[in-house]
């Protein structure tokens, strides 16, 4: 009978103890989250996990910098125990026009990479996640996930799941142009100006982003009598950049999505 017993307490726990998946949760109608974890180190000393988010395909998520009317991503991993940081490794997004509002955005299916600083070989994962979820309404969403990473059993099929995440974030340009030039911001005209020499690129795919910002500066127009890519500054400018702060370059090319990072002169 204790035998029995037991075994129905193990089954009534949440998620188990030494998973590389956490159990799903209902974070919004016909909209659910998870962690997956690949359970193995990287020479660096990092490991890989991902939020995978199961969602219809008319149903979106939000960017590092969501937009307009998008809601910031939050990720509070401060009860964790043997993890010293962590880094969002975000897909390239979709850019999109709704009502006149512009916003960087994941539709359906979406797995976001996380890369976790450790230094303990056993980890506790214990985070705090905060979405925007947008359908007919857009609404943030919250999970709690507790989760054990075991080392000793690496998960070959999470960690693919993440690797095909991760192969859609843009990496850092090493081709042999170089694509943009210098950039600065006019206080005056509110916009970002970069030179640049057209080839290989979309440059209608280039989302310009301020580092460790919020600013949202929308789509790119091409001076070509100066050779330059113009960004206007949206919203109230609260959050423009400052001289030497850094700016990404995201981009798609036929290889996939690319990034250049330059400092901002004024």
């Amino acid at each position: 009978m204790r035998i029995l017993i037991a075994f129905l307490l193990l089954l009534s726990v949440p998620a188990p103890l030494w998973a590389s998946q956490t159990l799903w949760q209902d974070v919004a109608p016909d909209v659910k989250m998870r962690l997956v974890a690949s359970n193995s180190v990287t020479p660096e000393g990092t490991t890989w996990i991902g939020l995978e988010i199961e969602m219809p395909d008319d149903t979106k998520t939000y960017w590092r910098v969501p937009g307009e009317s998008g809601i910031p991503a939050k990720f509070d991993f401060a009860r964790s125990q043997g993890l010293t940081g962590h880094t969002v490794a975000w897909p390239m997004p979709m850019r999109e026009t709704d009502k006149g509002y512009i916003d960087h955005v994941y539709y359906g299916h979406t797995v976001l990479p996380l890369e976790l600083d450790i230094d303990a070989d056993e980890v506790l994962i214990d985070v705090d996640i905060v979405l925007g979820i947008c359908s007919d309404v857009c609404v943030p969403v919250a999970a709690q996930f507790t989760q054990h990473l075991d080392f000793a059993q690496p998960d070959r099929a999470n960690g693919l799941r993440i690797d095909q995440a991760r192969a859609l974030v843009p990496v850092q340009w090493n081709g042999q142009n170089d694509l943009f030039g210098a950039a600065s911001f006019d206080a005056q005209a509110r916009t970002i100006m970069v030179a640049v020499e057209p080839a290989g690129y979309d440059m209608g795919s280039v989302i310009a982003h301020v580092a460790n910002s919020m600013a949202l500066f929308g789509p790119p127009e091409l001076d070509e009598t100066n050779g330059v890519l113009i960004f206007p500054l949206l919203g109230n400018g609260k959050t423009a950049p400052r001289d030497g702060d850094r700016l990404h370059l995201t981009f798609l090319t036929g290889n996939g999505a690319y990034e250049v990072v330059s400092v901002l002169d004024f």
